[in-house]
């Protein structure tokens, strides 16, 4: 279960599925968020850019955002591993933590999100460059 933060942090996850991007949005919407932004997949060259998936920003009333992306990502650094995955979320809150935390057990009954901390995986980073 997830713990209920009073100020909540902005959460990554790494899914071993990639729900359909209509799957994704009927949930979404009939929790109150709207798609604000999607992008296609990068189809750049791989030695120039790396290849992205499709990109799906959602939003509700509140200002909580979902990001979901719809395939296998490579961190930008080289060095860095991700976990084996096939589509990837970020959740960031909005002004009420309860419609964060609501969005959070939502999603995670619908698909095999294992959320973490985005401050937790930045201050990793961070010590590791030092």
């Amino acid at each position: 279960m997830i713990p209920i933060q009073h100020h909540p942090a902005p959460l990554e996850a790494f899914c071993p599925l990639c729900p359909p991007p209509d799957e994704v949005t009927a949930v979404l919407h009939t929790h109150g968020f709207r798609l604000t932004l999607s992008m296609e997949p990068s189809n750049g060259p791989r030695r120039a850019v790396p290849l992205l998936p499709a990109h799906y920003h959602f939003r509700d009333e509140t200002g909580t955002e979902v990001i979901f992306l719809a395939g296998k990502d490579t961190p930008e650094d080289a060095m860095a591993r991700f976990p084996i995955h096939a589509s990837r979320w970020w959740v960031y809150p909005g002004a009420n933590p309860a419609v964060y935390q609501h969005l959070l057990l939502i999603a995670s009954a619908h698909w095999p999100l294992t959320w973490k901390s985005l401050h937790d995986q930045e201050q990793r980073s961070a010590s590791s460059c030092s």
